[in-house]
Parts: structure tokens; sequence; C-alpha cells
């Protein structure tokens, strides 16, 4: 039925099947990479592989890695290849693969154990937020679709309904409604709520290219931005808890991080960490003045250091990253939906009460 609350429903179902789609590309993107680093270890052709996973997975994945093959075929380094592509392998991953197998000779049992804990770590630290991202995802949905539904369903009602009281009014010689539609009470609820649903078609499109605004802009955008931030942070550090793990060298990770991440915050803060490498700065000094992480966190890494146990470390704060992104979520949902329910439910109030006052001056222009 044409019913507002059909609407709402079919979002909320739109809901998620985006989640469900964003849940099995995470999957089957953790999946390419442990079969790449798999792959590398035991020295398969990685043509054969892409094309097995190509294969396997429904996803657009697919189209990523075939052309990635393509371009293999034709002789392109599998850096390049795999940012021309899109696929989306992570920089240890790209950093195993590339480094030749004699250099990593020594580095075997390390790397086969690296690569069984790193799954196990990664099933650990994703469960929490597999469980949370579901239902934030649902409830912002909800939220996005109890706005703009109410919106463009009151300018409707009042396109609609206007003319016909206007009509009536004029015909029954009860004078104008103009006051009654156009007053300044709602007046004021029409302004406030179009200066509203502006306001958030606005910062939907600035969190849909975050990507691709300038670096200065990100930080600004409101919950986006940082959780952005938040998640590029947990990449570049997950890349190097790994990479450490197998035996890689920093220079080593940070230069394929350079070469196949598709996010400028992280390729900038890349550089930045690099050169001040360069310059002779420890890792956790070089990340703290690259942007990668905080003055608390570079302390707690540099005690790590100390004491032999970096690369766990690293790892750890990662998680931590992550657990803080999740908790943070469910926080912004649990006041933000009911604040929005109640606006909308005012919202539809004050159109409800501009409506009473028109049966009331109907009611009272009869009786007289």
């Amino acid at each position: 039925a044409p019913h507002p609350i059909t609407i709402l429903l079919i979002a909320l179902f739109g809901a998620a099947m985006i989640t469900f789609w964003v849940l099995r590309y995470r999957e089957e993107k953790q999946t390419l990479n442990r079969w790449v680093q798999t792959a590398s270890e035991i020295e398969t052709s990685l043509v054969d592989l892409l094309e097995s996973f190509s294969n396997g997975c429904r996803s657009h994945l697919v189209r990523q890695a075939k052309r990635c093959v393509l371009r293999l075929n034709r002789g392109e380094p599998i850096g390049l290849a795999a940012r021309r592509s899109g696929l989306p392998l992570d920089a240890d991953t790209l950093a195993m693969v590339s480094i030749p197998s004699g250099s990593q000779s020594g580095h075997a049992a390390l790397i086969s154990q690296a690569s069984r804990s790193g799954i196990g770590d990664h099933l650990d630290q994703s469960f929490e937020v597999s469980r949370t991202l579901p239902h934030v995802g649902q409830q912002f949905i909800y939220i996005l679709a109890l706005v703009l539904l109410a919106w463009p369903i009151s300018i409707f009602v009042r396109s609609q309904s206007e003319p016909i009281v206007e009509e009536f009014f004029s015909e029954f010689q009860f004078g104008s409604t103009r006051y009654l539609f156009f007053g300044e009470f709602p007046d004021t609820v029409i302004l406030v709520g179009n200066f509203l649903a502006y306001l958030l078609v606005f910062w939907l499109l600035l969190a849909v290219s975050i990507r691709w605004l300038p670096l200065w802009v990100i930080r600004w955008v409101p919950w986006f931005g940082r959780s952005a931030i938040e998640n590029w942070r947990g990449q570049v550090l997950g890349a190097f808890a790994r990479g450490m793990k197998a035996g890689q060298s920093e220079a080593s990770i940070l230069e394929f991080a350079i070469q196949s991440s598709r996010v400028r915050w992280v390729r900038s803060r890349c550089r930045r960490t690099q050169r001040f490498l360069e310059q002779g700065a420890s890792l956790p000094h070089a990340f703290q003045r690259g942007g990668v992480i905080t003055k608390r966190e570079q302390r707690w890494l540099s005690a790590a250091q100390q004491n032999g146990s970096l690369p766990e470390s690293i790892g750890q704060l990662k998680s931590n990253i992550e657990r803080h992104q999740s908790l943070r979520w469910r926080i912004r949902m649990a006041w933000a939906v009911p604040l929005v329910t109640v606006l909308v439910g005012v919202f539809v109030l004050a159109h409800c009460l501009i409506v009473f006052r028109v049966l009331i001056a109907l009611v009272g222009g009869l009786s007289n």
C-alpha cells in the first residue's frame, strides 16, 4: 500500500541488504589477502590463484581480480597492477609477495606462524565489530529514512491540501487561509524542517565523498571524518603489525602502502612517516610525527619497542582503535535514534496543529 510505513520498511530492508553486502565484501577481502599471503609462502602462481578466487566470489572483487590478472599477464608489477585494478590487497600482503623468496628463507617459520596468528587475531578482533556493524548501520538508515521521508511527505501534503482548503474557504466566503498556512508558526516549522533536511543531505554528500575531500577538511566532517581517519589509522597499523611479524622491513611496508593504497590520507601519512624514518627517527616517533598515532600512543609504542614487543603492541593498538570505534557508534546511536524520533514527531505534530487550526476555523465559520 502507498503508505509511509511501507516506504520505511522498504528502506530498512534496503539497509539490511547493504549491510549484508558490506560484511560479505569485507570477508572476501580478508580471505583474498590470506590466500595471497599463503600463495607467496608456497610459491604458487598468483595469476592462477586470482583466477580461482574470482570464480568463487560474488562481489565486484570478481571484476577487480580479473583486471589484475590481465595486467599481471602484460608484465606489470603486482603493486601497480593491484592499485590500477582496484584489488584491495594490504600493504604487508604486497610486501610479502614482492620480496624475493631467498630473502625470506630465514623467516619461513616466522611467516607461517605470523600468518596463523594473524588469522586468529583478526577473527578475535573483528568479532565484536561484526556484531555491532549490522545494528548500527540499520539504526543509522532508520534515522535517515525518518528524516528524508518526513520532509518530502510534508511538502506533498501542503502542496495538495493548501489549494483545496483555499478554494473551499473562498467558496463559502470564510476569508483567506493565508494566516492558517503561512502564518508565523507554520513558516517557522517549514523553515526549520527545510534547513535540517538540506543540512542532512549536505552532510551525507560529504560522508560519501570523504575519500576525495582535501585532507584538512576530513577531520571537520561530523562523525564520519573522525571515523574515517580512525579506520585508515587501523589499516596502516594492521599492515605494520602483520608485516613486522612476518619479518618484513619497515621501509618495504611503507613503500608498498604508498604504492597500493587508494586513500590519499594513507599515502600522505605514510610518506611523512617514511621521511622521518629516513632521518633516523624510531618507528613510534616517525608514526607520531607523521600523524598516524597520538603522543600517548607513541609513548606506549616506545616502551613496547624497548621491551621487544613492538609488533604485538601495534596489533593491540589497532584492536583498541576498532573497539573504540564500535563503542563510539553504539553510544551515538543510543541517543541519536530517540532524539531524531522525537524531532520528527514534533515536526509531524506541528503539521497536525496546522490542520486542526484549519478545521477549527472551518467549524467556526459554518457555525456563524
